[in-house]
């Protein structure tokens, strides 16, 4: 089973000087989820994507939840009818959801977010629960 839930988000792009790319997202993310090793509940975040060092940095719009995930060369891919904007994946393992997934741009290949231990250990035990892919509208 697929979920996908649609999300606007503010998209920022600042461009650092040389190779560096930093793209910022702002939006509220219905569900609660885990990055990395953190489990951060429902609500407004602000996502930076360093595409130079490789990591999400995530935080709640109140300050008081953050994660930084690291994110892998191993490419994931979404149709070309849902390219639409940068894009968060989450994959949902039992009743959590994992981000799994980043897109900064309208193409169609994204980067993979390093699956946690616990991703892992889901992954092993469970059935597969579905996805939920959060686009934004680009500004």
């Amino acid at each position: 089973m697929k979920t996908f839930l649609s999300v606007t988000f503010a998209l920022f792009t600042l461009a650092a000087p040389a190779v560096a790319e930093t793209t910022t997202m702002k939006g509220e993310i219905p569900f609660s989820f885990t990055a990395g090793s953190q489990v951060l509940p429902a609500g407004e975040y602000t996502m930076t994507v360093d595409t130079a060092l490789m990591r999400v940095i995530i935080y709640s719009g109140d300050a008081h939840f953050s994660a930084v995930v690291n994110l892998t060369l191993s490419g994931i891919s979404r149709s070309a009818a849902k390219a639409q904007g940068c894009a968060l994946q989450f994959r949902r393992l039992g009743a959590q959801y994992f981000l799994t997934g980043v897109w900064t741009t309208s193409d169609t290949d994204g980067l993979s977010v390093s699956p946690s231990r616990r991703y892992t250990e889901l992954a092993n035990a469970q059935a597969y629960g579905g996805e939920a892919v959060v686009t934004s509208a680009t500004r």
